[in-house]
């Protein structure tokens, strides 16, 4: 159950931007709302269903080591939440 609070990893990788976030979870709904070292990525949310949903971002610049928090709110029966951050990655 992704119940409403704040889920954090470090990410692995230096020199990389995210260009977007998608969203998909097995039941309910709820909204993620995904930070850079506590602060929102620009744009908007993503509204969490079964049906997968992807938001647009830009200059998240991501190096090795920064904080990753994903707030999920509004939790309604929410089960199976799944997500994917994409974007590019400069290669040493």
């Amino acid at each position: 159950v992704a119940d409403d609070g704040d889920y954090s990893f470090f990410w692995p990788y230096d020199d990389a931007e995210v260009t977007s976030t998608l969203t998909v979870s097995r039941t309910g709904t709820a909204t993620a709302t995904f930070k850079k070292e506590g602060v929102a990525f620009p744009g908007t949310a993503n509204a969490v269903s079964t049906s997968e949903q992807t938001q647009t971002h830009t200059a998240v610049e991501l190096n090795q080591g920064d904080l990753i928090t994903i707030t999920v709110s509004a939790s309604a029966g929410c089960e199976g939440l799944s997500f994917m951050l994409s974007g590019e990655r400069t290669l040493p």
